[in-house]
This record gives structure tokens, C-alpha cells and sequence, in this order.
């Protein structure tokens, strides 16, 4: 798959572009048949801030499958995929403070569970605070 259009719309400046392409088709392999089309799969890599995290998230999510469990997950919640992925990161982050692991499917469960925790509430809080908050109280388990 050429990515070489899309690297350009996503990098900020034009420096960034082959870094871009090459984050793009890189993860592509990995989580890209998790998504509907090419299109689907460039437009949830725009949700990151850097070429850097969106390939560090899709090493990390594990493969197509467990990229196809995430955006049903998102999709079924109310939070926003950037709430969604920020949360994934401090998921990652703890796991990485602690010396731990956990699979992409083990950490995409947590996160439902947290946003499923408080889907009632109004103001609804965001989703990293209570993932944040979970895991100090309960850890990851």
C-alpha cells in the first residue's frame, strides 16, 4: 500500500513526511486489515500527535484483531478515540512503571470496564482520569 498522499496530509511540517509514510506502512501490515479500508486506517492515525506515537500504538495493540476489538470498543463507549487512546497510553505507561505486561486484549478489557464504570454519570468524567485513578486503587489484574 502507497501512503506516500497521506504521509502529507498528516505531517506537520515537511520534514515529518517520509517519517510519516514510513509509520504508516509499517503498521499497516500489523493492524491495517482491522480497519474497514485505507482510508479508516489514516484517519484513526491522525488521532495521534506524532508519527512516533502512532507507531509506538499500533506495535503495541498487537495485531488486526485486537485493532478491530479497540475501534468496536471505542465505537460502543462515548468517549472519543483520542480519550481512548490516551487511556491505552497510561495503561502502557503503569505497565512500563511497574516492570509488567499485559496483552492488547487484557488492557482493551480494563479500559471497557473503566468506561463502562462511569457511563451513568454526568458530568461524565474523562476517560484517562479514571483510568488513572483505577489503576492506583486496584492495579491491573
Amino acid at each position: 500500500m502507497e501512503f506516500a498522499h497521506h504521509a502529507r496530509a498528516l505531517a506537520d511540517k515537511p520534514t515529518e513526511i517520509e517519517s510519516w509514510r514510513t509509520a504508516l506502512e509499517a503498521s499497516w501490515p500489523k493492524v491495517g486489515s482491522g480497519f474497514p479500508n485505507a482510508k479508516a486506517f489514516v484517519r484513526f492515525a491522525a488521532s495521534f500527535s506524532s508519527h512516533e506515537k502512532w507507531l509506538a500504538f499500533s506495535l503495541s495493540i498487537g495485531a488486526a484483531e485486537e485493532m478491530n476489538c479497540f475501534l468496536q470498543a471505542v465505537d460502543a463507549s462515548f468517549h472519543t478515540t483520542k480519550e481512548w487512546i490516551a487511556a491505552f497510553g497510561l495503561i502502557d505507561d503503569w505497565l512500563q512503571q511497574k516492570g509488567r505486561e499485559a496483552t492488547a486484549e487484557k488492557r482493551i478489557g480494563y479500559l471497557v470496564c473503566c468506561s463502562d464504570s462511569i457511563s451513568g454519570s454526568y458530568p461524565c468524567p474523562g476517560l484517562s482520569d479514571v483510568t488513572a485513578e483505577m489503576l492506583a486503587l486496584h492495579g491491573l489484574e
